[in-house]
């Protein structure tokens, strides 16, 4: 940024100083009247202060989307990288073991905050440091989880978007029933890797309301996954449902395939596997919170403290039903379940 009349006109390649009084009285008052604005800016410069933000993603594979939106609030706000901003990314690539080593070398790369992209990833840094401000997306419930005191002020070094205490699994499963009114037996594939079946009550709460019979099965791998199908076929499942895991993002293809293979309607946590072939997803709309992920690094960047900034549950959840794949396994969707759709892929 160049102010005009600040800098001295020296194109003739000679310092005479030979200069009129009109140009030496305009001089001052450019700097008297500009001092306040260009001297933090000069220092800015002449130090190359440019700020670093951290980033530990869970996987990045096929997620580039949701980094892309934080990017994408930092620049509304005047972040923009490679000029003022440097973002330092680290990816295990799902593999939750590299947590430590990954959160070591940005800590020792000392950023002004760094972005975790979930629990795992949080403790990682928490567990590094307690010094540089740390900003969270996608934790269900932090305060439960025991990172944080309360919503309204976190304290410490966290701060971030939860995602709310809505009862996402025992909705999909009223969804579904919507969806097959004659529908009697429905799987759950859950991931015995990470969560076991600790996350299950809700589902099995929600199938005895409606009256559904519930096939729990769990896998752990991709070779489990599909031996999951095998077995899910064996039990007579109609219909299936997938909570949110990282595997089974990771995994997200593989399952689609073989829900349209097993002939099982589906229904996801991740929007984005609609886009990609699945049936129905019912859940957060990841992108936006990962936007809103900008609003706390800005703050932190201009000099808020994290433990001041309320944690948002800013979250909006989403219906997503691809129609072409109703009509490739023979389902219809029924009108009040399409009515209810935030967006329909024909």
């Amino acid at each position: 940024m160049t102010f005009r009349g600040i800098l001295v006109d020296d194109r003739d390649g000679t310092h005479s100083g030979k200069r009129s009084m009109s140009q030496a009285r305009r001089r001052q008052f450019l700097i008297a009247s500009g001092a306040l604005l260009v001297a933090p800016l000069a220092r800015a410069q002449q130090s190359g202060n440019v700020r670093r933000v951290g980033i530990l993603v869970t996987n990045l594979r096929g997620g580039t989307q949701y980094i892309d939106a934080m990017k994408a609030g930092l620049r509304e706000r005047g972040w923009i990288e490679g000029k003022n901003l440097a973002i330092d990314l680290r990816d295990p690539d799902g593999n939750s073991d590299l947590f430590p080593r990954l959160a070591a070398e940005l800590v020792a790369a000392k950023p002004d905050v760094i972005f975790a992209t979930s629990y795992l990833a949080v403790l990682a840094v928490t567990d590094e440091t307690n010094a540089i401000p740390v900003v969270f997306a996608a934790i269900s419930d932090p305060v439960k989880a025991g990172l944080v005191k309360s919503l309204a002020r976190p304290g410490g070094q966290l701060t971030g978007v939860a995602l709310g205490a809505v009862p996402l699994a025992g909705k999909r499963m009223e969804i579904l029933k919507d969806t097959l009114p004659r529908l009697k037996r429905v799987a759950v594939l859950y991931d015995s890797d990470r969560q076991g079946e600790a996350g299950l009550d809700e589902v099995r709460d929600a199938a005895a309301r409606l009256g559904v019979t519930l096939i729990a099965v769990g896998a752990g791998s991709g070779e489990e996954i599909e031996r999951a199908f095998a077995e899910m076929r064996t039990r007579n499942a109609e219909a299936l449902l997938v909570p949110g895991s990282i595997r089974f993002f990771i995994e997200r293809g593989r399952i689609i395939a073989l829900a349209q293979r097993y002939r099982l309607p589906a229904i996801y946590e991740f929007l984005d596997m609609v886009d990609q072939g699945g049936l129905i997803a019912y859940g957060p709309d990841y992108q936006t919170g990962f936007r809103r992920v900008a609003y706390y690094v800005d703050r932190i960047l201009r000099g808020t403290r994290p433990g001041d900034l309320p944690i948002e549950e800013a979250m909006r959840y989403g219906l997503v039903i691809n129609l072409k794949t109703a009509r490739a396994l023979g389902v219809t969707i029924p009108q009040i379940v399409l009515y209810r759709a935030d967006r329909v892929i024909e």
